[in-house]
């Protein structure tokens, strides 16, 4: 079976599944996940896949382990720079 319409832009990926979560959390709530394999090594793999994903990228968040479980908690939002805050774009004309 193909995809059908608007499927294609749908994530499917585990580092996207977790970057909506992440990006749902509210400032100091957490997600505890169990490592697969070395917690530290994990954190580090987990804290570079966040890094990839379009939704985190203003979420100030902080990857940790600890009791030997890894813990993502929301910490803030990046400031949005001055010079995009109220930029318009504008479509040159064709005449």
């Amino acid at each position: 079976m193909g995809l059908q319409h608007g499927e294609l832009g749908k994530r499917t990926s585990k580092w996207a599944d977790l970057g909506e979560r992440v990006a749902k959390l509210k400032e100091g709530e957490s997600i505890i996940l169990e490592p697969e394999g070395e917690p530290s090594e994990d954190a580090c793999k987990i804290r570079s896949g966040l890094n990839g994903i379009r939704v985190c990228r203003l979420v100030r968040r902080a990857v940790q382990v600890v009791d030997g479980k890894i813990v993502i908690t929301r910490v803030g939002s990046w400031p949005m720079l001055s010079a995009f805050k109220h930029t318009l774009i504008r479509v040159p004309s064709r005449t």
